[in-house]
């Protein structure tokens, strides 16, 4: 089974988690900057034999979307646009 890859979006730095083989589980993996993004993606996604990556949509506490849901979203896109991953 393929794992999950967990992006927690930021405007400097990304923090990410990676599942466990069954799906079930998740931990912290680490963080990086967003210029070192790309690079560690592709790394994580052939090391750890990734199969969909999961960003994070941050709200406000009234469920809101603001600007960082639309950073997120459009780094969710640019991931899918660039790695072979759903």
């Amino acid at each position: 089974m393929k794992r999950v890859l967990g992006v927690d979006y930021g405007t400097k730095r990304i923090g990410l988690a990676i599942s466990d083989e069954l799906g079930l589980t998740a931990r912290p993996l680490e963080v990086v900057a967003r210029r070192d993004l790309e690079n560690a993606l592709r790394r994580i996604v052939e090391e750890f034999s990734v199969g969909h990556v999961v960003v994070g949509l941050p709200t406000s506490l009234a469920g809101n979307e603001g600007v960082a849901a639309a950073g997120a979203r459009e780094l969710g896109a640019a991931i899918s646009n660039s790695l072979a991953v759903t």
